[in-house]
Parts: structure tokens; sequence; C-alpha cells
């Protein structure tokens, strides 16, 4: 195993150094700590086979081709620090549980969650799919009755994927993935993919897996949406406790995500008449996500006008609170579509062809308009 580099004399800036934990032992020691400068061969200086020869491939500290864990100890301001995606995303959880926004970590990083996994966000019991064991890389190992996926055990090599068990047709599709272990390294991403995604392409290559073909779209942590092998800025980043909401709409065609339960735009568009599947990638070591929902529903009539009540409702927690309903048929409605009622959808507004839903805000609307009613004539 090449060992750490040392650094000579002449660099400059702030004492920094790596993390190495060997699988043989449970402690994090500090190795090759010294000087940084901007002249060094390395981005990372003092990375394993990094002396004047650059780094291995295009790996994030963590992510290294040896026998151990190597993690970066950099330099800490306020909730980042000065490595970018060497080091976890923080500040974007989805609660303020301890462990959930620490910018410090060790290597071994299962030392993030100190005592009980946080579960906020996670109130369904039922789901309509959870991962695949038969369609995942070998670098997976599903825990949470398939609904949670740990990626890279020990090290990372590559990068690892998995899909869902349910192919998803026709209807309207809304799953949510919580972030559970720090996020950081190459990419960790969300998003949806065709049979024709090879999921094990990659294993040996650290990259973004999910948008770098016509058959995927996929959304990394570093905010950027992925798709033909194209990127553009579509988000702030997420980061441990963020849960990742996608809503796929196969009637409208359109692909939304969202960010702890606040909408964050459009991502595609044109998606009718093809079949998906949920899928999550990763090429952080000891990284891990968490089916927390996943909900399908046709478009109906009843589904068009749940969407609507909260598009007219968006602050109201309960949308369907004050409306004169029978109870027996709000609670029949937050049991079939409560994920409707509770999207925050202010940001995606699909116009709605068939069938036809009123606007109640319109000023031609029946609400608006002065009534104009006439006594019917008899013959």
């Amino acid at each position: 195993m090449s060992q750490p580099a040392k650094l000579g004399p002449n660099s400059k800036g702030r004492a920094l150094g790596w993390i190495y934990r060997p699988r043989s032992c449970g402690l994090c020691v500090p190795l090759a700590q010294g000087l940084f400068s901007s002249r060094s061969s390395s981005p990372w200086p003092g990375a394993p086979g990094a002396a004047g020869r650059g780094i291995l491939s295009s790996a994030q500290p963590g992510e290294m081709r040896i026998p151990g864990v190597w993690v970066w100890q950099g330099l800490l301001i306020g909730d980042t620090t000065l490595m970018g995606s060497a080091v976890p995303v923080t500040g974007e959880s989805f609660c303020d549980c301890e462990g959930q926004s620490e910018a410090a970590f060790c290597s071994s990083l299962h030392m993030a969650h100190r005592g009980k996994d946080c579960s906020c966000g996670e109130e369904d019991e039922y789901f309509d799919w959870v991962w695949d064991d038969l369609n995942k890389s070998s670098a997976t190992l599903l825990s949470c009755d398939n609904r949670k996926v740990n990626f890279h055990m020990e090290y990372s090599c590559g990068t690892a994927a998995i899909r869902g068990t349910k192919e998803l047709g026709d209807g309207q599709h809304f799953w949510e993935i919580k972030m559970t272990s720090p996020v950081y390294g190459t990419d960790m991403m969300v998003g949806i993919g065709t049979s024709d995604v090879d999921l094990d392409k990659y294993q040996h290559t650290f990259c973004s897996l999910l948008g770098r073909d016509e058959d995927s779209w996929g959304l990394s942590y570093t905010g950027l949406l992925h798709h033909k092998g194209d990127k553009t800025s579509f988000s702030s980043r997420f980061g441990q406790g963020s849960i990742i909401g996608v809503h796929l709409d196969t009637w409208h065609g359109t692909l939304t995500f969202f960010k702890n339960r606040k909408c964050i735009g459009v991502a595609a568009t044109r998606l009718q008449n093809k079949k998906f599947y949920p899928m999550v990638c990763s090429t952080a070591a000891k990284s891990s996500m968490k089916v927390i929902r996943s909900c399908a529903s046709m478009t109906s009539l009843q589904y068009l006008c749940c969407y609507r009540l909260r598009q007219l409702r968006p602050d109201s927690g309960d949308t369907l609170e004050g409306l004169p309903l029978p109870p027996g048929l709000k609670q029949a409605l937050h049991n079939k579509l409560g994920w409707v009622l509770n999207m925050n959808c202010s940001l995606h507004k699909p116009a709605v062809s068939s069938p036809r839903v009123v606007d109640l805000t319109s000023p031609n609307s029946p609400e608006t308009r002065p009534c104009q009613r006439k006594r019917c004539r008899r013959s």
C-alpha cells in the first residue's frame, strides 16, 4: 500500500491531514499532518499515492482503493470546510436532531449517528415499493425491510446504485428519500431511470451515474441536475438528514423534485408513455439512504381535485381543515391521497388538460364573477 507523501518545508498554509482507519482497528489515526500549498501536485496533499503522481482516478477522500478508509481532516469555517465535497454537507437537514448537522466526522462514518437514529418525517407504514435486492450493485446492503440501502460498507472503489422493486407506469408516483449518513464524495444522487440503466457499469469508476445517458435523470447532492451527460444548476445542496421528494406525473409527463417537503422545481417534461424505476447511487464509503415514503395513485378526478385544493391552500398545514366535508370523507382522502394534500406544490403548476378543473381564482370563475342567475320560464 502506498504511504502518504511527506510535505516539504516550502509548503504553505494551515495544518491539515488525512485520517486513516485500517480494517483491523477501530480508531482514527491521523497521518501525514502538515502544511499544504496550492503548488502541490494533488488537490489533497498527503493523499495515498499522491507523491508527485496526483490522486487515484477521480476519487474523493474516503473513496480510495485501499484496504481501509481515508478521510481528509480539513480546516473548519462555521458549517463548511475548505475541502468542498471532501467533507459532508451540513445545515440542510429536515430536522434539528443531534448528529444531523455536525461538520466534523470520523472516518468510520457511523459515528455521525450518536444514540438512536433520527426518525423525523418517517410517519408512513405502507410502501408501494422498496429497494430491489435483485437489481443492485454488489457494493450495497439492504436493511429496514429493504427500505434502507447502505453503500460501500468498508471502503469505496467506485459507484454503486440500486433501483426500486416497482416499474412506475401510468399514474402519479411520489416518493421520499432520506439521507441517513454523512453526504460527501464524488456524488450521491436521487433520480429515475429506465430498465436499460446498467447499475454495475461504473462499479470501478467514481462518477455521477444517474443522468450520464438519455435513460436516466439524477439530482446530485451538489444541487446539479444531470441528464444526457449534461448538468445544470438546479437547487442548493442537500446533506445528512435532508429529505428529497420525487414526483413523477406520467399524465402530464413531468418529473418534480422536493427538498425537505418544499418544491424545488420541475426537472423534466414530456415523459408520457415511458416506464421508469426510482434509483439512487453513491460513491461515498459507509453512506446510506432510506425510503420513507412511496405512494402511487391513478390520475383521477379525485386526485386532480385534491391537487387543486393544495394549490389553493399552499400555506395550510391540513389542506382539508375548515372545509365543510364529512369526517369520513376527510379521513378517506387522507388515507388515499394524503401525500397530495401535504405536498408543497407552489412552484409546480402543471397545465390540467383533462379532466378539466375550474380555476377558482380566475376573474371569470363562478366564484368571482357577479351572480347572473335567471328564473326558469315554463313554456
